[in-house]
């Protein structure tokens, strides 16, 4: 899939064999890339659908791609859930570009007791809009044919009281500065099945309080342990979701 990629947004067209594709996209592969006709462009959905393409009109406005051949990728398994406390918002573009990378499928913000900020609806979303743009982004340099599922913010005891995580063949856990949590490794070892999805939560620069952590055990969450020193939000994300990633390759 090497080459210029674009993104099919959802007001790009797929019409037979063509792909006409949204102004932002058709602007970054003709004014940026200064991409002509004749060119080939890998063509990506987010939902794993790659589509090679060659430009039949180089319009800045809305580019015209005929479509040569396409791939549907199977998502892979098991699925994996980011339950984050909303760090800086520097450290999050970077979070961002992680998840895309390692290939995880849902990211769940969440605005915690110990967090470092509040927002409001409208910054919220926001945020979110911002978030879901470096994600485009972050799939078309890495070359994941999956986009990560990016939830609203929301407030975790919110979040906790309505969501149902006591499912069968389904694996909580929480990074934990807390005394007696295992570490992750030992807890993967012992529970990680092939068709188990994965919760992954990871709190804030003051870690979670008391009652967050209280709560998460109501919902069946294991206490998990990670380096032998306190991590920043972003080192903890990254840290957890590769030891994850690692134990995922070895089921396959």
């Amino acid at each position: 899939m090497s080459g210029y990629k674009a993104y099919l947004s959802k007001d790009s067209i797929v019409d037979e064999d063509l792909i006409h594709l949204d102004r932002n996209e058709s602007h970054h592969l003709c004014r940026v890339l200064r991409l002509r006709h004749g060119d080939m462009v890998s063509v990506l959905d987010g939902d794993g659908t790659v589509f090679q393409t060659i430009i039949e009109n180089a319009d800045p406005k809305g580019v015209s791609l005929k479509i040569e051949s396409q791939k549907t990728y199977a998502r892979p398994n098991p699925k994996i859930t980011l339950l984050l406390s909303v760090p800086k918002l520097k450290s999050m573009d970077l979070i961002l570009k992680a998840c895309v990378e390692i290939g995880i499928d849902e990211i769940k913000p969440v605005l915690s007791d110990h967090s470092a900020f509040h927002l409001d609806a409208k910054k919220s979303d926001d945020k979110v809009s911002k978030w879901k743009i470096s994600l485009i982004e972050s799939i078309k340099q890495c070359e994941n044919p999956f986009i990560p599922i990016l939830e609203p913010i929301t407030k975790l005891n919110e979040f906790l009281e309505s969501y149902h995580f006591n499912e069968m063949g389904q694996l909580n856990l929480v990074a934990s500065l807390e005394e007696g949590s295992e570490s992750l490794r030992q807890i993967l070892q012992q529970k990680l099945k092939t068709n188990t999805s994965i919760c992954l939560a990871v709190g804030p620069e003051g870690d979670f309080s008391k009652n967050e952590y209280d709560s998460f055990r109501a919902k069946g969450f294991f206490n998990v342990r990670l380096s032998r020193h306190v991590l920043r939000t972003e080192s903890a994300v990254f840290y957890a979701l590769s030891v994850v990633d690692q134990f995922v390759q070895e089921l396959k």
